[in-house]
């Protein structure tokens, strides 16, 4: 079930076309570590006299995770940290999908603001952020069970000693 927010860009000028971007928002997107998910964002652009470009920003992907689509950016806060962002085409977004690393799991917020050009008036506005959550379940990947010969008799306790190694990258997220 989708829940369907949207939001308008004003662009500050009389004649300017109203932008909506909407958010196909679960309350929490998960899947199995190895696997795509879709972005679930889009871009409702009205725009008339195509006068409009529209584009997205989506930040908050951590480490190890990309966007397959879109142009990637390293900002500089300010304050000597870095955070990557990813400049998104309207005609981009429909199309984008979160690609982890193959071993990568963990938890993250992704937030959305769509920038809209009028190309008659020059101006640039600026939507206000949404935000959607995702989450990447970790999976043994490699699960070797070494079982020792056991035995015993109905009715006895058995024991069973297993000797189990597990060969997977694991990626700690900071929160």
């Amino acid at each position: 079930l989708f829940l369907l927010l949207f939001l308008t860009i004003f662009s500050g000028c009389d004649h300017a076309d109203t932008d909506k971007i909407a958010v196909a928002q679960e309350k929490n997107a998960t899947v199995l570590e190895g696997n795509d998910i879709p972005l679930g964002i889009y871009i409702n652009q009205d725009d008339n006299d195509g006068s409009e470009i529209a584009s997205m920003i989506i930040t908050g992907l951590p480490d190890g995770v990309v966007l397959n689509v879109g142009t990637m950016r390293t900002i500089d806060d300010g304050n000597g940290q870095n955070h990557v962002e990813f400049v998104l085409k309207a005609t981009e977004v429909p199309f984008a999908k979160i690609v982890p690393d193959e071993h990568y799991s963990g938890d993250f917020t992704v937030s959305a603001k769509v920038l809209n050009y009028d190309i008659k008036s020059g101006e640039i506005s600026e939507s206000s952020v949404e935000t959607k959550d995702f989450s990447i379940t970790p999976v043994a990947s490699n699960l070797t069970v070494d079982a020792d010969g056991f035995g015993g008799d109905e009715g006895s306790i058995i024991s069973v000693n297993l000797h189990s190694l597990v060969q997977s990258q694991i990626y700690l997220v900071e929160q």
